[in-house]
């Protein structure tokens, strides 16, 4: 019932009963004319305008055809794309270490550890960042949890044989450049 019919949370709320002092939360809206995103902490919510859909969608698609390109040498479409997500602005505004991104559109898709600040450092660099669907969500899920939570224990690796013998070695799939891996040593082991 839930996920059919979440309770909306008002920023007051997410401050008081869901966002840790250390946590900012940033929800993106892709507009047809323009976008916004609203950077809430636990003591402030600000909203930064930022460009239409069309030209964030344009800017996400370069970004993520470099980002996929292992011989780039400089990623400037990811930069034209930070700088389209006011990166600089969103660090001013950050409350601590944490970010809880809840994208939009096309956003879902970028990596926002990836993307980098006015020097060239990426967020990945300063901040323990996660994803939730909604605010709603995150709340909801926040809300939930009962007693301390179970250390993650599981590493899992796998090296799947796929065709013949020399097709696992060479892994080739239908992503470009796939072809560079090659199977994890011992993994098989």
């Amino acid at each position: 019932a839930h996920a059919r019919y979440p309770r909306r949370w008002h920023a007051e709320e997410l401050q008081a009963r869901v966002l840790a002092p250390d946590e900012t939360l940033l929800a993106f809206f892709l507009g047809a004319r323009a976008s916004v995103v609203w950077v809430i902490t636990s003591t402030a919510v600000h909203a930064i305008a930022l460009p239409s859909a069309a030209e964030i969608e344009t800017r996400a698609r370069k970004a993520l055809d470099e980002l996929r390109d292992p011989y780039a040498k400089s990623t400037p479409a990811l930069a034209e794309l930070s700088h389209a997500l006011e990166v600089a602005q969103l660090e001013k505004l950050a409350g601590g270490n944490r970010l809880v991104v809840v994208p939009h559109g096309i956003l879902n898709d970028v990596p926002f550890e990836a993307l980098v600040d006015p020097h060239g450092a990426r967020l990945v660099e300063r901040y323990a960042i996660s994803y939730a669907p909604s605010a709603s969500s995150l709340a909801f899920l926040q809300t939930q949890r009962h007693g301390p939570s179970a250390p993650a224990g599981l590493l899992a690796v796998a090296n799947p044989v796929v065709g013949d013998r020399d097709s696992a070695v060479r892994r080739q799939f239908d992503l470009a450049h796939i072809h560079l891996l090659e199977p994890l040593p011992h993994s098989g082991e």
